[in-house]
């Protein structure tokens, strides 16, 4: 526990996590209230948030990477990971607080964009799908398990910061991105069902259509149990 409360001092005292926390909210707010295009609410006149969710990703994928990076790479870089292995507490404690503290920034983003919500049902006639809402929240939430738990196993295998960041953006990319597209161009015939289920983006937008499904939610804990796994095993053998 004090490990934790260490680690999340440590990352609300960081001015780097206010910045990409302006940059994720005053970004998304631009998109959707001021820069002319198809995440402008109102051009769109649409009353939900659905532009938000589809602008979103773009964001994390871009500004989380930017919190795991120091994660493992600095401990590394600093030479302070061998101390750390001294300590009275199980690696796999160690990644889980580290895991948790950037969570808990994720969490923090996601709550206080919650005011598009509020300015969004101020100008809706009735109202704002609470259930779509939900849905969609939760699929941005694990999402951002996904992309943080990519970040910690990239930060683990590189001692450099910059290149866990843009490893870990490449990372993250490749399964939202380029697995979705690839499944798109129907390049594989009756497999591209299959490979469109590997794809991050296939499961996120599952959420934010409002379908809750058992498989989507296996999918984002198995594949971020794993990166997380991955990062822990690479961290005891060195």
């Amino acid at each position: 526990m004090n490990l934790f409360i260490k680690e999340l001092l440590s990352l609300y005292k960081s001015v780097g996590f206010y910045l990409l926390g302006f940059i994720f909210l005053v970004g998304s707010a631009l998109f959707l209230f001021f820069f002319s295009g198809n995440f402008n609410i109102f051009e769109l006149n649409q009353a939900n948030l659905y532009p938000f969710f589809q602008i979103a990703p773009y964001f994390l994928i871009i500004l989380l990477p930017a919190m795991t990076m120091k994660s493992f790479a600095e401990e590394q870089e600093k030479e302070t990971l061998d101390w750390l292995k001294t300590m009275p507490v199980d690696m796999s404690k160690i990644v889980a607080t580290k895991f948790l503290s950037i969570f808990s920034g994720l969490f923090t983003f996601l709550f206080l964009s919650l005011t598009f919500f509020f300015i969004v049902q101020h100008f809706s006639l009735n109202g704002i799908d609470s259930g779509l809402l939900f849905s969609s929240y939760l699929g941005l939430i694990f999402l951002g398990i996904f992309i943080i738990s990519v970040g910690i196993f990239s930060s683990a295998i590189s001692s450099n910061q910059i290149l866990a960041y843009i490893l870990a953006v490449l990372i993250n990319a490749f399964f939202y991105f380029f697995i979705s597209g690839l499944a798109d161009y129907n390049l594989i015939g009756s497999l591209d069902y299959l490979t469109q289920s590997l794809s991050v983006k296939f499961h996120y937008e599952r959420f934010t259509q409002g379908i809750f499904y058992l498989s989507s939610c296996s999918y984002f804990i198995g594949f971020s149990f794993l990166f997380i796994f991955l990062a822990h095993q690479k961290l005891n053998q060195k």
